[in-house]
């Protein structure tokens, strides 16, 4: 069992994490994908998140979904041609 010291500890430096700048690369853990001409095609996250999610796609393979990071920044995209755009 812990010590109340040991906690206390693990708190802050996990607040610390939580509150940095950077992104986690254990944010959402998966990875936004298209099936194009039979291969499964990566699309990236935005520059400077770790994740990113493709929720659905249209008859012009744009691709929509989102990007985020740990520190609560989850921005709303369109892949075009694979590349990603922030919609906000």
């Amino acid at each position: 069992m812990r010590t109340h010291e040991e906690l206390s500890l693990l708190k802050a430096k996990e607040s610390e994490t939580l509150n940095s700048d950077s992104c986690s690369p254990f944010f959402l853990q998966v990875e936004a994908v298209i099936w194009q001409d039979g291969q499964v095609r990566e699309l990236p996250p935005l520059a400077g998140d770790a994740d990113g999610t493709a929720t659905a796609i249209n008859d012009n393979e744009q691709a929509v979904g989102f990007t985020g990071c740990v520190t609560g920044d989850v921005h709303a995209v369109v892949w075009q041609h694979g590349t990603p755009i922030d919609l906000g």
